[in-house]
């Protein structure tokens, strides 16, 4: 594998024939690999001859695309552009003509009819005399062609490639993403076109899939069987359910068949009957066939439409694939989460307590009159009310209700009547020591640690911390009590312990003055963790006062030496006073189109930043406002380990400046040449890092969509991290841009039809091939993104026959790589996989585990020093080399307050 390794590992990155876009997406990688690639002066450009290149990056509206007279440097005039274009009537000879030269072109192979239909609809008519250059070699285009009638001639690099004939299509690729044409084409006699723009093509299928979606979602949202769903199971579901029709008379459920499908009725009439005679009519909103997703049984009856009736249907397979489980099982599942979070205790656990809980509870469905327990047996259960009643001679419980939770909270006792069945019900049981084992013990104590836990997570200095490490460090407070007046510590005595009011207030007194007054759940006192500092201001208890405290010993008992200087780093960065002008420049690393990147030093404590600066009038003049702003949210949001940090921004009236973590080591693909090997072991720990990174960004709810060697770096410590994102994006519900690296591109994305979450998936399962078997999965051998795309689409994932055919890590990619995103493994199966049987997450979180390899990175220590004695501020360096530079003057009027969130 190593010689295939290196042999091939570069094809991922050979420069495809996409253009950059938006123009500061790929330079922000650059800033942090391998640093002997780093500029020798400012002129020269960072990267290396030796250094591996990815795929061309593309995108499509986002909002952030750069103005094209700008992008457009060197290529010709876009002569499409400036062509006439008509919209006409179309014969019925037309539009088959149009139809079928879609449906030769495998972007519309998955395309519905009614979405061909309306882009048929859609095309305009051009014509072109005899000789006329169609478009240009290296030209900017908007729109795909059909040769309606006529001949046109395809010239690339200057030598005729074919001539294609009434019926051929060509400039396919503009329809994706705004890139240079690869071929000049020419009319060789008076031609007449239909031409469909980029616009009007993924506007189309954008709107269509909306509407479908929206429709979809609103009928399972109005169906009683799904109310317990979650807003994204629902979201799943409508997202899988497909369109059925039927005309008037059309038998759709035969009595006695087999079936697993299940039908919603969105437009006209069906009956039902059973041997032969008419038991009911179902109309819009009814549904039929349930009993196959819930019993997996024959059908009891038989169902006919009376006019046109058009459905929506998912079968038990594709219910599974979508939710993670059977139909019933997620109703009962949700049912007790509801019931859970309606309750004022058990609502206060997390949501692994309560995922513990759910799953160890044992649902039984009773009839009418069953006893479920007799009297004088001791009350150590709980009873959740998941459909029906149940109760005593003197207490009814009905649905999403809990019985004896009170009497389990209070200690046991006996019961005093029998439990019965009043109506036919679904209960979920579980015992007290079932349930204090899944919630990790008595409900009062670990309500009280859950209460610390959610302060702490928010004080800055947890926060880099793992939550596993933090679950141990909650058990270790304890609580002291205060009386009226007691002074809790005294202003400039040493500190060494935190405290949290858990009842009370108290005073904070500076200088004999009260400068406020702080209640249950703030704290102080929390840099006596980690700093030894003397304390600020005086603390007094108002009335008696209860808190818990940690102490200094207590809290660094649990970190080793690597832990300790890992959180310092940590803690190092969240430091939110440094201001610009501390900040000393040691080098320009990075001129972009967009922004420019300074390795700077900290005059205070030698710390090395990378500063990223952007011109203002340079964001506006290349349209990439949103994309900065959002960027900078993302950003913001982001406080993982295994994620570059941004420290803190600046701006002033020309320019935004973004101070980001500098991360010294080398990027991906550099670490996996000097490995040379992966073994199973060590693709295993950088899988588990990947996934624990993207299932921090889907916890809050960021899609990456770049996901891919170039943009992972190996720190000093042989740990990968997260940079670059310049694709990312917040979602709630779905996107359509198609953007990012080709090779690693989903499926869904370039289908057009809305993707979501899982297309990270799909880059994460390309990324392990690659890095397993030293090539790409589709394309190895592509640099034309039309073609890796059609590969992607269409061909089948393909194993070496030296991997074995029962191996755990390729069961894994499987899963991964699945073409339907329904069907695509996520981060809570890929944890509990069989590959992962044994890893030990915690350790890999909290950094633990011996990284395979540790990167050569340099010393930058006497470069800092003269930067500093030489006393090089980075603001006076940064206006120096713009004073040097181009400065943009806007030519669009915006508003002036623009960056008022920056």
């Amino acid at each position: 594998m190593g010689a295939c390794m290196k042999k091939t590992l570069t094809k991922p990155y050979a420069i495809a024939k996409v253009q950059m876009i938006p123009a500061s997406s790929n330079e922000e990688k650059h800033i942090h690999l391998k640093n002997s690639e780093f500029l020798k002066n400012d002129s020269t450009p960072i990267f290396g001859s030796n250094l591996p290149r990815r795929s061309s990056l593309v995108n499509f509206n986002e909002s952030t695309a750069p103005d094209r007279t700008l992008r457009r440097g060197s290529f010709s005039g876009a002569i499409d552009r400036k062509a006439s274009f008509t919209k006409v009537e179309k014969t019925e000879d037309d539009k088959k003509l149009i139809q079928s030269a879609l449906q030769k072109h495998f972007i519309f192979s998955n395309l519905t009819d009614l979405q061909i239909d309306a882009l048929t609809i859609e095309m305009k008519q051009v014509v072109y005399p005899s000789q006329k250059i169609i478009f240009e070699q290296n030209s900017i285009g908007d729109n795909f062609f059909i040769i309606a009638k006529g001949k046109v001639e395809v010239v690339i690099n200057l030598k005729v490639a074919a001539v294609l004939n009434t019926g051929d299509s060509f400039g396919e690729v503009a329809l994706l993403h705004e890139t240079p044409r690869t071929a000049t084409i020419i009319a060789l006699q008076e031609t007449k076109l239909w031409a469909l723009d980029r616009m009007a093509f993924r506007k189309i299928l954008q709107n269509m899939s909306h509407q479908k979606f929206s429709e979809n979602l609103v009928f399972i949202e109005n169906i009683q069987m799904f109310k317990s769903l979650t807003k994204k199971q629902k979201e799943s579901l409508a997202n899988a359910m497909t369109v059925e029709t039927y005309k008037p008379g059309y038998r759709i459920l035969r009595e006695g068949d087999t079936g697993d499908f299940m039908y919603i009725i969105k437009e006209g009439t069906v009956i039902v009957t059973k041997n032969g005679t008419e038991i009911r009519k179902l109309i819009k909103n009814d549904y039929f066939g349930e009993q196959a997703l819930l019993q997996n049984n024959f059908r009891t009856a038989s169902v006919t439409a009376v006019d046109k009736v058009i459905c929506l249907s998912i079968n038990s397979e594709g219910l599974y694939a979508t939710l993670g489980s059977h139909l019933q099982e997620i109703i009962h599942t949700n049912t007790q989460r509801m019931a859970i979070d309606a309750n004022p205790y058990l609502s206060r656990l997390t949501s692994v307590q309560i995922n513990n809980f759910v799953t160890k509870t044992k649902v039984t469905t009773l009839k009418r009159g069953h006893t479920i327990k007799i009297a004088g047996c001791p009350i150590d259960f709980i009873i959740i009310v998941l459909r029906g009643c149940i109760g005593t001679k003197t207490l009814r419980v009905k649905y999403l209700e809990i019985f004896s939770f009170q009497e389990v909270l209070d200690g046991n006792k006996a019961l005093m009547e029998n439990i019965v069945v009043f109506e036919d019900c679904d209960i979920a049981e579980i015992s007290k020591m079932d349930f204090e084992e899944c919630i990790g013990g008595r409900l009062n104590e670990v309500l009280e640690r859950n209460d610390i836990f959610k302060v702490i997570k928010d004080i800055q200095i947890f926060q880099s911390i793992d939550s596993k490490i933090l679950e141990k460090v909650v058990k270790m407070f304890s609580v002291v009590r205060f009386r009226n007046k007691d002074v809790i510590f005294t202003q400039n005595q040493p500190g060494d312990s935190l405290f949290i009011v858990k009842s009370g207030n108290v005073d904070v007194v500076k200088n004999g003055v009260v400068i406020r007054t702080v209640g249950k759940n703030d704290y102080f006192g929390e840099r006596s963790l980690i700093f030894n500092t003397a304390r600020s201001a005086t603390i007094r208890a108002i009335g008696n006062v209860e808190c818990w405290i940690l102490s200094q010993s207590q809290f660094m008992s649990i970190f080793n030496s690597q832990m300790k200087a890992i959180l310092q780093e940590r803690i190092d960065l969240q430091d939110d006073k440094i201001e610009i002008q501390d900040l000393c420049t040691i080098k320009l690393l990075h001129q972009g189109r967009v922004a420019n990147y300074f390795l700077c030093v900290n005059q205070a404590n030698k710390k090395l930043y990378i500063l990223k600066t952007m011109q203002k009038s340079k964001i506006i003049n290349l349209n990439l406002i949103d994309n900065v702003l959002s960027q900078k949210k993302i950003n913001s949001q982001m406080n993982h380990g295994m994620i570059v940090k941004l420290v803190k921004t600046f701006k002033d009236s020309a320019r935004l400046s973004m101070l980001i973590e500098y991360v010294a080591g080398v990027d991906f693909s550099e670490a996996l040449k000097s490995l040379k090997k992966l073994n199973e072991l060590d693709s295993r720990f950088y899988a588990g890092c990947l996934i624990l990174i993207i299932e921090y960004l889907h916890d809050h709810e960021i899609v990456y969509r770049d996901l891919n060697l170039m943009n992972i770096i190996i720190d000093r410590i042989g740990y990968p991290k997260l940079i670059n994102f310049s694709c990312a994006k917040s979602i709630q519900s779905r996107t359509f841009t198609l953007i990012g690296t080709p090779h690693y591109i989903a499926p869904e994305m370039i289908a057009g039809n809305g993707y979501s979450f899982p297309v990270d998936f799909w880059s994460l399962g390309i990324t392990l091939y690659i890095t397993m078997y030293g090539m790409l999965p589709f394309g190895n051998s592509l640099t034309d993104p039309m073609m890796i795309y059609q590969e992607i689409l269409n061909k089948r994932l393909i194993f070496s026959s030296t991997v074995d055919p029962l191996s755990k890590s390729r069961d894994l990619i499987s899963s991964l790589l699945i073409k339907n995103p329904n069907q695509r493994i996520n981060a809570e199966k890929i944890k509990s996989h069989p590959w992962f049987v044994s890893f030990n997450w915690d350790l890999l979180s909290s950094k633990q585990i011996k990284a395979p390899f540790l990167p050569v990175v340099p010393d930058f220590s006497l470069e800092a020093k003269s930067a500093i004695d030489n006393y090089r501020t980075s603001l006076d360096e940064i206006i120096r080399f713009e004073s040097q530079n181009d400065f943009y003057i806007p030519r669009f009027n915006v508003n002036n307050k623009w960056d008022a969130d920056f």
